[in-house]
């Protein structure tokens, strides 16, 4: 059974969907520690963890909790109206150190707004074998009101096995280099997404899927969910496609529980049985 290190934050989120209103733990470090869980890895968070909901979720599933506890939780608001988000940031997070991999196989590394330093990620990518990153924290900053922009610095590019990032993150990273320019740089596994339709470059190989979901509820977490299903499936089967499959499964089956916050987190029947159907389906051009 493969070990996670996930490096990220746990956040109370407000969540208005359509004008419903849900109060959820959330952020990166709850839906990628479940989602890993689900599949069936042993998984070590290294967070500052504020009170809240997060601690007593994730430590029923087994998820072991590293780093010094902050005084208060990280906050966002999130309004998702036709499966888009805007979000803000209501209270930041105090800084995620780091104090070695503890024995995990690998790591995924993804703050939610600057609260993972980049000489942080440089020593957490010395240290694993496999390291995915979702650059969003870094990129982000909190203007006025706690309005999210991507207006932060870009993190060092060498040495990542896999990064995963939405049109906008992507522009931010590579311009008009797109994702030829990451792996140009040295990522491994240059995974974009654009709403349904997913891309991964691997190997020169371009992959493609689109997720058939008819309609689309709260999308919050579903970025967490296919990143940490992506490093699951590659510290266990060492096979980029069989992991973009299940990556693509898991978001697929978050959307379709049409559930808000951690409760659309997916049963591993469900990432299984779509991951196999993908990989009959996915498209691919390249090398």
């Amino acid at each position: 059974m493969p070990r996670v290190a996930v490096f990220a934050s746990c956040t109370e989120d407000e969540i208005s969907v359509d004008g419903e209103r849900v109060a959820a733990p959330g952020g990166p470090g709850t839906y990628c520690c479940l989602t890993a869980r689900r599949l069936r890895a042993d998984v070590d968070l290294h967070t500052r963890m504020g009170p809240g909901g997060a601690r007593a979720l994730l430590e029923a599933e087994g998820v072991r909790i590293l780093g010094e506890p902050a005084a208060e939780a990280v906050r966002f608001a999130l309004d998702v109206r036709g499966g888009e988000r805007a979000l803000r940031l209501l209270r930041g997070g105090e800084p995620i150190g780091y104090d070695g991999m503890g024995g995990a196989d690998g790591a995924i590394v993804t703050p939610v707004c600057g609260e993972i330093a980049a000489g942080t990620l440089e020593a957490i990518k010395a240290d694993s074998a496999f390291t995915l990153v979702d650059p969003q924290g870094f990129l982000r900053r909190a203007g006025e009101g706690g309005a999210i922009a991507l207006t932060g610095e870009a993190p060092g590019l060498g040495g990542i096995s896999a990064i995963k990032a939405d049109t906008d993150e992507l522009a931010a990273l590579a311009g008009g280099g797109g994702a030829r320019a990451l792996a140009g740089a040295g990522v491994g596994h240059v995974l974009v997404t654009s709403g349904r339709d997913i891309m991964m470059l691997s190997g020169g190989r371009e992959y493609r899927l689109s997720l058939p979901v008819k309609a689309v509820a709260d999308t919050t977490g579903v970025g967490d969910i296919f990143s940490a299903a992506f490093c699951a499936t590659m510290l266990r089967e060492r096979d980029a496609l069989w992991a973009f499959c299940f990556a693509c499964g898991a978001a697929h089956a978050a959307l379709d529980t049409r559930e808000a916050g951690p409760k659309k987190v997916p049963a591993r029947r469900a990432v299984e049985t779509n991951a196999a159907y993908f990989y009959n389906t996915v498209e691919f051009s390249g090398a």
